[in-house]
């Protein structure tokens, strides 16, 4: 800007007040508007620090808290996978006691079926073993021990919680049910007792007998009477 230069030459020295780059500066600060020349030194100073603490490093305090963070994370996670794997081995071990159990009374039921000799046999001994014959004897023993072998399986299915609350109730009517006939109480239990374990024992010698189930006598009712009752009537 030559008219706004004050020259005063004197002895051949040329002094101005004007800087020579103040036109270029002054011709950039005019293309600004307000708002740009307000906020530019504001985000100068934001990209100033943003880069600072880009580049600054984390202190070792820093570092292991992050670590602590993630570690505990980590932990939740894998914790969590556990609980459902926990649930879900739980849930396959219960179906598979049940089903296994439904199966093995199932099957020590299925000759009953073919043959009613054995509930005939059966019915008679646990009413007085005593009355019955030698070969009801027989049939009544291999079926009571097979008949209380599964129920301490279950009962130890029942105390280790594979089987619940719901799920023994059935199991534990018909078991007192068994083992508080007569038949069973006078000669075969004290006879084969030690077949079993002690815990099963003393649990069934706590045990009141069962109102919920009847007898197979009173349930096959007068078919259930041997010769032997026949011939005394």
């Amino acid at each position: 800007m030559e008219s706004s230069r004050l020259a005063v030459r004197s002895t051949g020295l040329v002094y101005t007040s004007w800087p020579p780059y103040a036109d270029q500066r002054l011709a950039a600060v005019r293309g600004q508007t307000f708002a740009q020349r307000s906020v530019g030194p504001w985000v100068s100073a934001m990209q100033g620090v943003r880069r600072a603490a880009i580049v600054r490093p984390m202190t070792l305090e820093q570092l292991s808290a992050l670590a602590q963070i993630v570690g505990a994370g980590a932990l939740l996670a894998s914790l969590i996978f556990v609980g459902l794997q926990i649930r879900q081995n739980t849930q396959s071990q219960r179906v598979v006691a049940v089903e296994s159990l439904a199966a093995a009374i199932a099957a020590i039921n299925v000759p009953a079926m073919q043959s009613p000799a054995l509930g005939t046999a059966l019915a008679t001994a646990l009413k007085d073993w005593s009355l019955a014959s030698h070969d009801e004897r027989v049939i009544a023993h291999y079926f009571l021990f097979c008949f209380f072998k599964l129920h301490e399986q279950a009962w130890y299915q029942y105390r280790s919680r594979v089987l619940d609350d719901a799920q023994w109730a059935g199991w534990e009517n018909l078991i007192r049910a068994y083992y508080h006939s007569p038949g069973v109480q006078q000669v075969w239990w004290p006879s084969r007792r030690q077949a079993f374990s002690p815990q099963f024992q003393a649990y069934l010698a706590a045990t009141e007998p069962s109102q919920a189930i009847t007898t197979l006598a009173d349930l096959f009712g007068e078919n259930s009477v041997t010769p032997v009752d026949a011939a005394k009537v």
